[in-house]
């Protein structure tokens, strides 16, 4: 799989899926649970590292396994 990123074929569209859903999952926990109400900046931080992670992860090609 690393191999075939490395290639330039993308990422398999299961793991996308996974990344994309752990991220979320993740990130929302923190921002709306684990950082205090009062830590204002950091949970905004957090949001936006989320948010460029997935950005990232939706802008690679997707590997159909050709």
């Amino acid at each position: 799989m690393v191999s075939r990123f490395r290639a330039g074929k993308g990422i398999p569209l299961r793991i996308k899926i996974i990344a994309v859903s752990s991220i979320t999952v993740f990130v929302s926990f923190a921002v709306f649970y684990a950082i205090p109400t009062l830590l204002v900046v950091p949970r905004i931080i957090t949001g936006l590292a989320g948010i460029v992670g997935i950005w990232y992860i939706l802008s690679r090609p997707t590997d159909r396994g050709d």
